[in-house]
């Protein structure tokens, strides 16, 4: 397979985005976790364990401004 410098550089850049983007969703899930899933370990979960654990945050904020409680 043969990139041109281009296409390489739109792989970097795509790559770079991706990076970030995870790197994003890790750090807001040990936020909301407060602490009980560090940053390594959220780099550690795979896409499955992620994805399930970004739902029950969802359901548990959704519970919290259906019930008034303060949301930190």
């Amino acid at each position: 397979m043969s990139l041109s410098v281009q296409e390489i550089s739109d792989l970097i850049d795509q790559f770079d985005r991706e990076t970030k983007a995870l790197r994003s969703e890790i750090l807001e899930m040990c936020w909301h976790m407060r602490g009980a899933v560090s940053y390594d370990e959220g780099m550690l979960l795979n896409r499955n364990d992620r994805e399930i654990i970004a739902d029950m945050i969802k359901k548990h904020m959704d519970t919290t401004q259906k019930s008034g409680l303060p949301f930190f």
